[in-house]
């Protein structure tokens, strides 16, 4: 049995002419190898993109960026509205927006992140954490 990931993170790339849905993840279940996608995690700005208008009601905890929950517990689900920060909303033609979710495990509870971006806004450590995720996606295990 594998054990739980301390990180995950999933892009999903949607739009484009064809209007195509591209995903990828990766998990790290060693202390190592979660450390450098930690700093990768944090290093993008979460937080800014919390006073976009579309982040929440106000009081709201995922407004911070960050989804608390117990170990287990389930986090915000897609399908919530306000779960994602959504960013460069309305989008040229033929563009492709990225939904990022990267979920950590801290201590004795689970932080759930979760931003949409325009491509346009996929630059900085947003970019840089993309492209890691999907080269090391790509990397075959072994």
């Amino acid at each position: 049995m594998t054990p739980d990931p301390l990180v995950a993170v999933t892009v999903v790339r949607t739009g484009g002419i064809a209007g195509m849905r591209r995903s990828w993840s990766v998990e790290a279940v060693e202390a190592e190898d979660a450390e450098r996608w930690v700093l990768l995690v944090d290093a993008c700005p979460w937080d800014e993109h919390a006073a976009d208008g579309d982040a929440g009601p106000p009081g709201d905890a995922r407004r911070s960026g960050r989804d608390r929950s117990p170990a287990g517990a389930p986090g915000p689900s897609p399908a919530d509205g306000h779960a994602a920060r959504r960013v460069g909303r309305s989008l040229p033609p033929d563009r492709f927006s990225y939904d990022i979710r990267a979920r950590q495990r801290r201590d004795e509870a689970l932080v759930d992140r979760h931003v949409v971006l325009a491509e346009s806004r996929l630059t900085g450590p947003w970019r840089t954490l993309a492209d890691e995720v999907r080269q090391r996606a790509a990397t075959p295990a072994g």
